[in-house]
């Protein structure tokens, strides 16, 4: 896969770690695997599917440049919204070993990002969350899959609140629901007044945040 994203983009490859399901803890046998691949440019987000002809297996790959990676985790105005609300699979790095390649090069600039202090920019992430998932409620559409990180994100403030660390920690009864909700959401009834309910918890959870510095 490297040699591949690297002769398509034209650049080398940084970092790839997993993103997704893999990333969170949250993988099953039928989870898709998504990577994030860093490259050496500076350019935003870009998509590529990498198809293994040996083992038949397909990877998302999602692409940024380093210097838009780090953007990403500064939260800057001037990066994709969907790529902000699922920052936090760095988190998966330390939790799940989800690393599966760096350069030697990269690692002390990687590492900084990694070991950032979630506690000092979580209203930030928070905010951007919210900003892109609510422009995915469309009450009159069916549930839509990635909904579950909206519990998934409500379960690990209630954990903040329970331990003072924001981790990839699920608690009751939010672990359940998105656990459930994940693996069938084209079969249970409409979601979307509770996911927007949560949406505005978490937006009021990011603003006592703001007023608390």
């Amino acid at each position: 896969m490297k040699n591949t994203i690297e002769e398509i983009f034209k650049e080398k490859v940084l970092c790839i770690f997993y993103g997704g399901s893999h990333a969170y803890g949250l993988a099953s046998e039928k989870s898709d695997k998504d990577v994030m691949v860093i490259i050496d440019d500076n350019k935003p987000l870009r998509h590529y599917i990498y198809f293994n002809d040996l083992t038949k297996e397909r990877i998302e790959c999602f692409i940024v440049g380093r210097s838009y990676f780090k953007k990403v985790h500064s939260f800057d105005d001037d990066t994709n919204d969907f790529v902000v609300a699922h920052a936090d699979n760095i988190l998966g790095l330390k939790f799940h070993n989800t690393l599966i390649y760096i350069d030697e090069s990269y690692k002390n600039e990687f590492n900084q990002i990694v070991c950032e202090d979630w506690s000092l920019k979580l209203a930030k992430f928070l905010h951007r969350f919210v900003s892109f998932y609510k422009l995915t409620i469309q009450y009159d559409a069916p549930n839509y899959k990635k909904h579950y990180h909206v519990y998934r994100i409500r379960a690990m403030l209630d954990n903040l609140d329970l331990t003072g660390s924001f981790d990839l920690t699920y608690v009751e009864p939010y672990k359940t629901i998105m656990t459930v909700f994940k693996d069938h959401y084209r079969f249970i009834p409409s979601k979307h007044k509770e996911i927007n309910e949560i949406l505005d918890y978490i937006k009021d959870y990011a603003n006592r945040l703001e007023e608390k510095k």
